[in-house]
């Protein structure tokens, strides 16, 4: 095997040796570098730049090309899922309740008996200055007892409201005489109390 010269090795050890050398020179130099400094502006170096006007110009097939930037103005496009608001249905308000008129409270008195009826337009007359649609009657002799000052007073025949206008010669069990039109809504007239 032959020898190779001891130049070439030379020239292999210096070649070597320069290129450490320079990538050492060049490390230390960039690592030496101190940041550079930022400059202030003064403030004459400023400008005023104008926009122009602020409305928006009409955007044509001629103009679109020469429009100066900062001039077009984004608008979004609809939402395409969007879904249009459904009108509130209005809540039914609640009706109020018919006020129940209380029951007047009755005493202690009371007559038990049956009651007759009269003033039946046609048939029968009726007391003058009151109407035959009235709830009226006329008070018997043992109701009239009962009652003392019974003229004008109100009693109720079996729950049903009579006004005591007139008097009748009842007698035996008829306590109470009423207009037609009232008789007709007692229950039970053959057998009634009447209480105050």
């Amino acid at each position: 095997m032959a020898r190779r010269p001891r130049t070439f090795l030379l020239k292999v050890c210096v070649g070597t040796a320069l290129a450490v050398a320079m990538v050492l020179a060049l490390s230390s130099t960039s690592a030496s570098k101190s940041p550079t400094a930022y400059q202030v502006l003064a403030a004459s170096e400023f400008k005023l730049v104008s926009l122009g006007d602020p409305k928006e110009p009409t955007l044509t097939a001629d103009s679109s090309q020469n429009i100066p930037m900062g001039h077009f103005t984004y608008v979004p496009a609809p939402d395409p899922t969007a879904k249009p608001t459904a009108k509130p249905t209005p809540k039914p308000t609640a009706k109020p309740k018919p006020a129940i008129k209380p029951r007047p409270r009755l005493g202690s008195g009371r007559v038990r008996g049956s009651a007759t009826y009269y003033c039946w337009p046609g048939r029968s007359r009726c007391t003058r200055g009151f109407p035959s649609g009235g709830a009226y009657g006329a008070a018997g002799p043992e109701l009239r007892r009962a009652l003392g000052n019974w003229r004008g007073k109100t009693v109720y025949v079996n729950g049903v409201r009579v006004k005591l206008i007139d008097w009748c010669a009842c007698g035996g069990n008829h306590v109470i005489d009423v207009y037609h039109s009232t008789w007709v809504k007692i229950p039970h007239p053959s057998s009634v109390t009447i209480r105050w």
